[in-house]
């Protein structure tokens, strides 16, 4: 009699255990999935926000070279 409650006993909080820890596995995976979709997103921003700045800055150095040839070719000519 007393072993039949001590196997229940262990049944039930070893079942119970296990249910707990399936649970936190699955709010953990979740939880993971959402945190790297999420770095994902913010570094694709980033990447996409450098390599724009990058694109005008080449941009504004070509226009600034551009004044500075004209500004010299115009100081040439006075």
């Amino acid at each position: 009699m007393m072993i039949e409650i001590i196997q229940d006993w262990i049944w039930n909080v070893g079942g119970f255990s296990l249910t707990v820890a399936l649970i936190l596995a699955a709010l953990t995976a979740v939880a993971s999935w959402i945190i790297n979709r999420a770095s994902w997103w913010f570094k694709k921003d980033v990447r996409e926000n450098l390599f724009y700045w990058i694109k005008n800055k080449k941009r504004l150095n070509e226009i600034i070279e551009k004044e500075k040839l004209n500004t010299a070719s115009r100081s040439k000519r006075n």
